[in-house]
């Protein structure tokens, strides 16, 4: 009986000598504040073309108890690929501390890429490219009409980015040269011999000249020596640089 007296008069003295604050903590879970910190975050640096993604993951932290609410700090200004989060943690109104939380910022840009494998010297075509929203690389983006006709430099894997310096341009008619001129009014094709005035690749408005006429008009590439003027879309060939003379 001594024995059981003496153990709880001992239990009593340790539990008078704990501090106060060791049965007043409580855990508040990094999960937590890091939802707040990028709900925060996508508001401030996201976006239809951006997305963020946390950079590190945030640890527990151990408060004093009471109610925690959590709060947003000043914002540093964001950069194009970083923005910190600074979250304020209180307790019963008493700031606590503040937990910064650094998101990485990727923007998204659509870009042509390669549909198959394309080998060096492929003239790309229009099932050669699609455009796919990828994360930009720092440089300019181009569409697919920008590079139909050109030719590849070198062999390019399929899903690959493709950019204009990796294809050249391939003229399909040349300066000087005899071209075959189609002209197209509401349906109706009419075509003459003429003389290109500029190399073109497909798709590029030329100068072109025929000889007969002596005119002068602007036509677009649409293959390797033809050239197309279309008079049916707005009904008037002089919106198309026709000019008589040389």
């Amino acid at each position: 009986m001594r024995s059981v007296l003496a153990a709880a008069v001992l239990l009593s003295v340790w539990a008078l000598q704990l501090p106060a604050s060791a049965a007043a903590l409580q855990r508040l879970s990094g999960a937590r504040i890091a939802a707040f910190a990028t709900r925060v975050a996508e508001q401030t640096a996201g976006g239809p073309n951006r997305s963020v993604d946390e950079a590190s993951a945030v640890p527990d932290l151990e408060l004093p108890a009471g109610a925690v609410t959590l709060s947003r700090g000043p914002l540093p200004a964001p950069t194009a690929t970083y923005v910190s989060v600074p979250v304020v943690v209180s307790v019963d109104g008493t700031t606590i501390r503040t937990v910064y939380v650094g998101y990485r910022v990727t923007t998204y840009v659509a870009v042509p890429v390669a549909t198959r494998s394309l080998p060096a010297g492929t003239v790309l075509s229009a099932g050669d490219l699609e455009m796919k929203r990828l994360p930009a690389l720092g440089r300019i983006p181009s569409t697919t009409d920008e590079l139909l006709g050109r030719r590849t430099l070198a062999g390019i894997q399929a899903g690959t980015p493709v950019f204009p310096e990796m294809a050249a341009i391939v003229p399909l008619v040349r300066a000087g040269q005899p071209c075959m001129l189609v002209v197209v009014d509401e349906g109706v094709r009419v075509t003459a011999e003429a003389i290109s005035r500029q190399d073109g690749a497909l798709g590029q408005t030329v100068a072109v000249y025929i000889e007969q006429t002596k005119h002068a008009m602007s036509a677009v590439v649409i293959a390797a020596g033809r050239v197309e003027l279309d008079v049916s879309t707005n009904g008037d060939a002089g919106g198309q640089n026709v000019a008589a003379g040389s």
